[in-house]
This record gives C-alpha cells, structure tokens and sequence, in this order.
C-alpha cells in the first residue's frame, strides 16, 4: 500500500473555536449528530474529503458508511483548502527518519506526522493511514529547528530500511520543501495538518 504525505496550512484559529468542540462531543457520545447539524448548516464552506470538490445540500449521497471518522474528515474540511497539497508525497519517509538521526526535539516525528488529535479515546484517523496537526505555537518553533540543523544532513547517511528509495539530493530537497511547509505556515499565521 502506497502512502502519499499531504500537508495543508490549517485554520488552527477556526478549529479550536468551532470544529473541535463538535469533534470532541461527537467522539464522547459516539455520535455522528452535531457534526450532521454544523455540516448541514456549513455545507457551502466544506468539501468532499474524496474528491476535494465543494459539498452540495445533497452532501450526504458522499458518504460511503455513515461512520464518526468519515463525519470527522469533512468537518476538518472547514479548516484547510482540500485542492491546496504541499506535502512531501512520498519522500515523507526518508525526511522522518533522517529527522530521527538528527534528533533535536522530543517526539521529533511530529515535525512530518503533526500531533495525533484524540478525545475520549477515539483517535481521529479518517483514512486509517494517520492524521496530525501542528498548532500556531509550535509552526515557528519547529521551523527555527528545522533550519538550523539543515546543514547536518551533509555528514548524514542515507537511512536504511526506508519505504522508498531515494537519492542523497532528493533527500535534501524533501528536507528544504518541509522547511518551506512551515515558513508558509508561519508567513500565514496558520498550523499544518498532516495526512496521507
């Protein structure tokens, strides 16, 4: 199974002021029915999580089984342009594992994954292939670190046992376009979701 990052600057601002209270409701009483009601009343600001085309008042006729993650992935929607990627497509892998070698931060992983967003338990994961988000506070942090240990991939190997091969100079490619990610981000004022 092929995994192709992505990554859309995210309206941190407008998630923690309306999205994550529905998605906190919805994942503690197990239920799709507030998320329903913001979605029918927002549907002209949302798009299809599958095709990234706008929704319609017909929005319902997308869904393909009904579930909390599937009502989770549109309501994110209302956070990020679905048609605007910049994500690292499939040089994620060794970009994260070269970040492990380099080691600067805790949890250095989720400079390229984001924080995995959980309530109650219920990690929300719509594609079963991960999910994350990088807040505001952390986008310019992270990019400062980022930059200043750019230079160390010079003395790097490769990392071995990578999911996809890649050059040395790919390498560094991938690395610099995730710096960018962030000074995007960082330029305007937004967090970063990650997914795959």
């Amino acid at each position: 199974m092929s995994m192709e990052h992505k990554a859309y600057l995210f309206d941190m601002i407008k998630y923690h002021t309306e999205i994550e209270k529905i998605l906190d409701e919805c994942c503690y009483e197990q239920n799709t029915s507030k998320a329903e009601k913001y979605i029918n009343e927002h549907w002209k600001e949302l798009c299809s999580p599958y095709t990234y085309e706008p929704l319609d008042e017909k929005w319902k006729n997308i869904l393909v089984n009904h579930s909390l993650q599937e009502y989770c992935d549109i309501l994110l929607t209302a956070c990020y342009e679905c048609e605007k990627d910049i994500g690292l497509g499939y040089n994620w892998d060794s970009v994260n594992e070269s970040l492990k070698q380099l080691s600067f931060m805790d949890n250095i992983e989720k400079c390229v994954l984001g924080n995995t967003i959980v309530f109650h338990g219920t990690t929300i994961d719509p594609g079963a292939m991960g999910l994350g988000v990088v807040d505001i506070e952390e986008v310019s942090i992270i990019a400062e670190m980022l930059q200043q240990n750019r230079g160390k991939l010079d003395q790097m190997e490769l990392p071995q046992n990578l999911l996809y091969t890649i050059e040395k100079e790919e390498l560094e490619e991938a690395y610099d376009e995730l710096i960018d990610i962030y000074k995007r981000a960082v330029k305007m004022g937004k967090g970063i979701l990650f997914t795959f």
